[in-house]
């Protein structure tokens, strides 16, 4: 009898593990990010609400066809980890630290600065073209 007993403490214990390791899967860190994300919409220019409502919008989609294909949700793992690094290079440090409560890596900050020179560029650009313009 106690070994009965024991087993199924046991397998209680890998049944309450094993769900709270499924409850800890990808879609509820991407939707725990994208909450704190829209919450800080006050501090959010209208470029990185677009761009990161594409992101959602990418990830979205990706879920869906997932569970059409009957794939687990553990596949969408590396969809959130591109999603944070998106996200890295859309939020300043102090956005990023905030929306995942870690400090970006220095390759996630070369992603943000590169996506803002990228517009500043565009901005450029636009300048010069109505420069050009007006000399005509």
């Amino acid at each position: 009898m106690r070994k009965s007993a024991q087993f199924v403490v046991i397998a209680m214990v890998v049944c309450v593990f094993s769900t709270s390791t499924a409850l800890a899967c990808h879609s509820d860190y991407f939707n725990e990010i994208f909450t704190k994300i829209e919450r800080m919409k006050g501090s959010l220019n209208k470029d990185q609400i677009a761009s990161l409502w594409d992101l959602n919008k990418q990830f979205r989609a990706t879920e869906r066809l997932y569970n059409q294909q009957g794939k687990p949700n553990r596949a969408l793992d590396p969809h959130v980890d591109t999603f944070v690094a998106a996200a890295a290079g859309i939020l300043d440090s102090q956005q990023f630290t905030k929306a995942t409560g870690k400090k970006k890596t220095e390759t996630q900050e070369l992603r943000y600065e590169v996506n803002q020179l990228r517009k500043e560029i565009a901005e450029i650009k636009l300048m010069l073209k109505g420069i050009k313009a007006a000399k005509k």
